[in-house]
């Protein structure tokens, strides 16, 4: 990158990175090397690598950590910001065979269960407008206690494998 960065950047500051720039006169604000991209090409005009102000954003995110939060990795749920009803519906269809779904949100009357390599979504009714509206492909299903998952688990697995 730009800077040579050292053995603990939990320890440098952002007026230290700018001190250490390889760059700093040849390189401009950001390019395709660093920061810009086509996602945040809105932005680029606001993009600076040589302000403090960035640096210190851009050395918090390189300090951040990840923790799994809503699906650990072995396939059980964990204590995620979803309720237990919620991912007590992707436990279930997913022991039905359907796959873990990308994201799951609270919804206003239900939970909303997303598989974003299709544009997929498990959604109570009242969220079917909205979802559709965003390109969604929408499975409606009515929360609480009387859900068929066996019905929507053959449902999901057959849009899921391409066969409906």
């Amino acid at each position: 990158m730009h800077f040579a960065p050292p053995a603990d950047i939990t320890q440098i500051s952002a007026a230290e990175v700018l001190a250490t720039d390889l760059e700093r006169e040849t390189c401009v604000a950001g390019c395709y090397r660093c920061l810009l991209s086509y996602y945040n090409q809105p932005d680029h005009e606001l993009i600076d690598r040589r302000r403090e102000e960035a640096i210190a954003i851009l050395l918090s995110l390189a300090r951040a950590g990840a923790s799994e939060d809503a699906a650990s990795t072995d396939g059980t749920s964990g204590s995620g910001p979803f309720d237990s009803a919620g991912m007590g519906l992707v436990d279930a269809l997913v022991a039905h065979g359907v796959e873990r779904p990308d994201n799951v949100r609270d919804g206003s009357d239900g939970h909303i269960l997303i598989w974003r390599k299709l544009y997929l979504a498990l959604a109570p009714k009242n969220e079917e407008a909205s979802l559709k509206e965003k390109g969604f492909e929408v499975v409606v299903y009515a929360p609480g206690d009387g859900v068929d998952v066996a019905a929507l688990a053959a449902r999901l697995q057959s849009m899921l494998s391409g066969a409906a």
